[in-house]
């Protein structure tokens, strides 16, 4: 299945702006994807641009760079479900992104892999408790 490209989502979305990012990745259909930015993203309309880079920050204990911890994934999971209920964001399409920086990159994209193993859990009807 071939990933679209960061033009083929907001021309989807009617985004006027063609931004630097070369590859966002859709996790759930027209609502959920993952990207990579050297910066912070323009602002939109039509999709709520939000990164953990700071915020669940990998702690490192030698050279290493994760994966992160299950209280992040706890917390990710969380922090996720909570913009894709919330009444504001609706209408809009979600995007994690992350630096381009390899260590961030690979966490964002931990993250979001262990919560479509949520949903898949979740889906199959598996209890996690």
């Amino acid at each position: 299945m071939p990933m679209p490209t960061i033009a083929s989502v907001m021309s989807a979305v009617g985004a006027k702006s063609q931004s630097m990012v070369p590859k966002t990745f859709e996790f759930i259909k027209d609502r959920l994807y993952l990207t990579c930015l050297p910066g912070q993203p323009p602002k939109s309309d039509s999709i709520h641009y939000f990164t953990v880079d700071q915020e669940l920050a990998y702690i490192h204990f030698y050279s290493d760079f994760g994966p992160n911890n299950l209280c992040h994934v706890v917390r990710f999971i969380s922090m996720l479900n909570q913009k894709l209920q919330h009444p504001q964001l609706a209408n809009k399409k979600i995007a994690l992104y992350s630096s381009t920086a390899n260590d961030k990159r690979a966490n964002a994209t931990y993250l979001m892999c262990m919560y479509m193993v949520r949903q898949k859990l979740i889906a199959i009807n598996i209890s996690l408790t």
